[in-house]
C-alpha cells in the first residue's frame, strides 16, 4: 500500500481523512516534536530527506500531501525535488471538494 506523507502536524480544524484514500497517512515531523526552522533551510532540508528515507519513502508510489505552512512545504518540496527526479503530490481541489494526485517531474 502506498503512503501519504504529511510534512508537519496540522491545525486541529483541518480534516485530511480524505487523503487516506490514497494511502496510509504518515507524519514526517511528529506532533509535538521540536525541530529546526525551515529558515535554516540546509538543516531543515536534511531533516526532511533523512526522515523520508527512514520512513521508506518511495517517490514513484508514495505521495506528499500539500498541507501545512507555506514555508515548510516550499522548503520540503525543493529538497525532495533535488533528491528525486520524479515524485507525487496530493493537492486539495476545492471546486471538486477532493484530493487530486499530481506527478512532479524534473525537466531534462
Amino acid at each position: 500500500m502506498s503512503k501519504v506523507f504529511i510534512i508537519e502536524p496540522l491545525r486541529r480544524d483541518l480534516d485530511i481523512t480524505a487523503a487516506s484514500d490514497f494511502g496510509e497517512i504518515q507524519y514526517v515531523i511528529e506532533p509535538g516534536e521540536r525541530r529546526c526552522s525551515p529558515f535554516q533551510h540546509v538543516e531543515f532540508s536534511a531533516l526532511i530527506l533523512n526522515r523520508l528515507q527512514a520512513l521508506n519513502f518511495k517517490p514513484d508510489v508514495d505521495k506528499i500531501c500539500i498541507v501545512g505552512t507555506m514555508l515548510t512545504i516550499a522548503v520540503s518540496l525543493i529538497a525532495i525535488a533535488q533528491a528525486h527526479s520524479e515524485f507525487n503530490i496530493l493537492l486539495f481541489n476545492s471546486s471538486m471538494n477532493e484530493y487530486v494526485e499530481k506527478q512532479i517531474r524534473k525537466e531534462k
